[in-house]
């Protein structure tokens, strides 16, 4: 009998090592820390986020040419509220007009310092802010740049703003 040629060792099934597992769980440790830091630092920050308490509706105005000057229509609104929660505010050429903002309400609103005037007729007669009611610019300065900005006041943050430049 010939000698028998020596078996290789079958490469033996060790389980993972320990240093794995502890770099896994520190790993998993790490990221929970990472993420309950975020966590707190937002938390610290919370009050100069806005609130919930003031959460401003979105509104859709267009500006057409009408024959005194320009038509400005609410095209749609998220939200409806009285008038009083808005505020409106005209520019001319980059300078407030006196008296801005004002509190949005039926009819005239203000005159601008070359004679203009804004006015505001809430078409339903309901009180509040709703799609089809419309400002109305007239009297412009030919040349001059109007830009009609809408106010939320509670928290006194824009809404939205439609440009102007008078033919």
């Amino acid at each position: 009998m010939g000698a028998q040629s020596p078996q290789p060792d079958e490469p033996s099934r060790q389980e993972p090592s320990r240093s794995w597992i502890a770099r896994y769980a520190l790993i998993i440790i790490l990221i929970a820390a990472i993420i309950i830091t975020a966590y707190f630092i937002s938390y610290l920050f919370r009050p100069l986020l806005p609130t919930g308490d003031c959460r401003a509706p979105t509104v859709g105005m267009s500006a057409t040419p009408s024959p005194a000057g320009y038509r400005i229509d609410i095209l749609g609104v998220t939200e409806h509220k009285d008038l009083g929660h808005y505020g409106v505010s005209v520019l001319k050429d980059n300078s407030s007009w006196p008296g801005s903002p004002r509190i949005l309400s039926d009819g005239g609103l203000g005159t601008g310092p070359a004679g203009e005037y804004l006015n505001f007729t809430d078409l339903n007669g309901d009180g509040s802010l709703s799609r089809w009611d419309f400002l109305t610019l007239d009297n412009l300065t030919s040349g001059s740049v109007y830009e009609v900005v809408l106010f939320f006041r509670a928290c006194d943050s824009e809404i939205t703003r439609e440009v102007i430049v008078a033919p």
